[in-house]
């Protein structure tokens, strides 16, 4: 096929002959390398593909192509080509495949990879679209467009490295980006705008609906709105939105759309971005709520320092009121403070001392630094400090102060200062050594006493047992029986012999007690083998009154004590119940736990009962609360000495009574250990 052969092609489509001349050029000049395949004999294309292969092969000649061809295979010119079979053209390259491929699609191909043979034997990479020419179904020759295609492979392959590199860029970035034309409805998406949707990645794109689905159902409704609104405005926009996981959970994106319209104002095409923005929108979160932690912080210490402040207001008040002598020490134990009663006591003006430490208040006592850490951290650890301190006055004289030393806390409980308060304690020591020296006096004058006593005790007690020895002589002796009148006589000398013996005994021994010369045996005292003794001695006495005392032991333990100052507390009080009762009245003993290691002993009678008012008055020496009645024998040394025997044994008594109910004289003291 030659170019007249293109020529009649080409007057068969087009009926204008300047048209044909004009197409004639513009194919010659074409900067395409235009390659021509004549068909001889022609072939029926509708034969099946088998026998329209095998003519292919075998009916193949170049019949025309154009400079820029030759060029392109490094000829010199068209003359070089045309009349050759055009196998001898075909570089590495399976002829059967492509022959086979032209021929099912109707010798129509688009820029598919074909390599052909330049001058020099080399295979040179083009890029071939076919076009068949046929004549009344007969395919007479095949048209191709060629390409170089080695710089279109390195721009291919420029291009998919630099797709490669934007999807690896999304995907760091978590970027997913898409398309659609509206025109064609031709739509593309990233891969990564699949994955980030938890979409499967798929070639084909998805549809909106699917995205719709993923969003979460509270912004669908606002994100539709604006994906519309920006397609018809032809804006670009940004909106937030949420997607909701499998699982629950929410993660955050961040979409820009830009749409374009056409001269009439419609939609022709719009490009968007989708990141996720999860990290930074809970990082914005974590910040926020880290502004909003330090702005209540910051509004709590602002608050407290106008409680602090307010504090330290009300010191300087309360301290310019108080009359005792009141200092402020700061934590470097420097004065901040001085009112009018610490000048009365030291004698120096506020304005003297203000960030003085404490060195001038005891220039004799220096603290050491060591000593004043460990005072600070006992303040602490204690909440204050109090004793006596040596202080000096500014004229040098020494003055005794009690003082205690109290840590001031802030609101968050921080020591922010140091309130001493003093007080002049020189007269009130004073006072102490002078009632010091009087409590000597008087203990040297009770053991004078004591030893009077001792001594009186004994020059009575000699006379007296030679009166009562005599009188009982002459009782025994006399040959001559006394008459009524004598026999009187004697019996009130020796009744009143035994009662100033009785008396005597028993101020010698409240004598031993308060001079603490009395001896102790303590043991473990079975209660009821005491009780038992006691009541035996006590039994005449009961007897001749018509009372008989009851006894009732309710406890199993012993009593810690001394069995026969015991014995000596239970006659005491046994004997009162018998003296102060009524004829035939009650009596009862009784001993029961007080509580898990003491023992309680109590003597109860139905006598007159007692005033509680006259209470303490029942352990006075010689007070028998204005007994004057001579039938009831009695010192008035009894109560006393019972209460310090009951002390000295480590125990306490006490009395429970009322006028006319009766009385409770109870004792507790310890149990014996097992």
């Amino acid at each position: 096929m030659t170019a007249v052969d293109l020529a009649e092609i080409f007057k068969s489509r087009v009926s204008d002959s300047e048209q044909v001349s004009l197409l004639i050029d513009i194919v010659s000049a074409s900067e395409e390398g235009i390659l021509c395949w004549s068909i001889d004999p022609p072939i029926d294309t509708r034969l099946p593909p088998p026998e329209q292969l095998q003519a292919l092969r075998e009916g193949m000649q170049v019949s025309y192509c154009n400079q820029s061809y030759a060029r392109l295979m490094d000829y010199p010119g068209p003359e070089d080509i045309i009349g050759r079979n055009v196998i001898e053209f075909l570089g590495e390259l399976n002829v059967d495949a492509k022959l086979q491929e032209m021929v099912e699609n109707d010798y129509r191909l688009e820029r598919i990879r074909f390599p052909f043979k330049d001058s020099g034997g080399n295979t040179r990479l083009t890029s071939v679209t076919t076009h068949a020419l046929l004549q009344d179904q007969m395919l007479i020759g095949i048209w191709n467009t060629v390409l170089d295609a080695t710089r279109q492979s390195e721009q291919e392959s420029e291009a998919e490295i630099i797709r490669e590199l934007l999807s690896d860029s999304q995907e760091l970035a978590r970027i997913g980006s898409w398309s659609e034309d509206f025109r064609t409805g031709r739509r593309a998406q990233s891969r990564q705008l699949h994955i980030l949707m938890g979409l499967p990645p798929r070639p084909e794109p998805y549809d909106w609906t699917d995205f719709l689905e993923k969003i979460h159902p509270d912004d669908r409704a606002r994100v539709a709105k604006g994906r519309e609104r920006t397609r018809s405005s032809g804006d670009t926009s940004t909106m937030d939105f949420r997607v909701v996981e499998p699982d629950g959970s929410l993660r955050y994106f961040h979409t820009v759309v830009r749409s374009t319209l056409d001269k009439d104002g419609q939609p022709l095409h719009w490009l968007g971005t989708m990141q996720e923005i999860t990290e930074q929108v809970k990082l914005r979160e974590q910040l926020q709520e880290m502004v909003e932690a330090r702005t209540h912080a910051l509004s709590e210490e602002i608050e407290l320092r106008k409680r602090d402040a307010a504090i330290l207001k009300r010191q300087a008040v309360v301290v310019s009121q108080i009359s005792e002598a009141v200092i402020v020490w700061n934590l470097d134990l420097k004065i901040s403070d001085w009112n009018d009663g610490a000048t009365k006591v030291f004698g120096y003006s506020r304005e003297e001392v203000m960030d003085l430490g404490p060195a001038f208040l005891r220039p004799r006592q220096p603290l050491a630094p060591s000593k004043r850490e460990e005072l600070l951290d006992w303040i602490e650890d204690n909440d204050g400090w109090q004793g006596e301190l040596p202080y000096q006055h500014k004229d040098g004289h020494e003055v005794i102060c009690e003082a205690s030393l109290t840590a001031l806390r802030d609101s968050r409980g921080n020591i922010i200062s140091f309130v001493e308060v003093v007080r002049d304690a020189t007269e009130r020591k004073a006072y102490e050594h002078k009632l010091a020296d009087a409590k000597e006096e008087a203990e040297q004058a009770n053991v004078a006493k004591s030893h009077f006593i001792r001594g009186l005790s004994h020059e009575l007690r000699t006379p007296l047992n030679a009166i009562l020895g005599f009188a009982q002589l002459m009782e025994r002796l006399s040959g001559t029986p006394l008459d009524s009148q004598q026999q009187d006589y004697l019996d009130h000398i020796q009744a009143g012999g035994v009662h100033l013996l009785g008396l005597v005994n028993e101020v010698l021994d409240l004598a031993k007690i308060e001079s603490g010369e009395i001896d102790l045996k303590l043991e473990a005292v079975d209660c009821k083998a005491l009780a038992e003794e006691v009541l035996q001695l006590v039994a005449p006495q009961a007897e001749e009154r018509r009372i008989t005392p009851a006894l009732e032991v309710r406890t199993e333990r012993s009593i810690h004590g001394d069995y026969m100052r015991l014995k000596q507390v239970l006659l005491n009080l046994l004997t009162n119940g018998i003296k102060y009762n009524s004829n035939g009245g009650g009596l009862y003993l009784s001993f029961a736990d007080s509580d898990s290691k003491r023992v309680r002993i109590m003597v109860t009678d139905t006598g007159p009962g007692i005033d509680p008012g006259r209470y303490d008055e029942l352990f006075e020496p010689f007070n028998r609360l204005g007994v004057t009645d001579a039938t009831v024998e009695g010192t008035g040394l009894g109560l006393p000495i019972t209460a310090s025997l009951v002390e000295a044994m480590a125990g306490t008594m006490g009395v429970d009574s009322q006028p006319g109910e009766g009385s409770s004289f109870w004792v507790d003291l310890p149990a014996a250990e097992n």
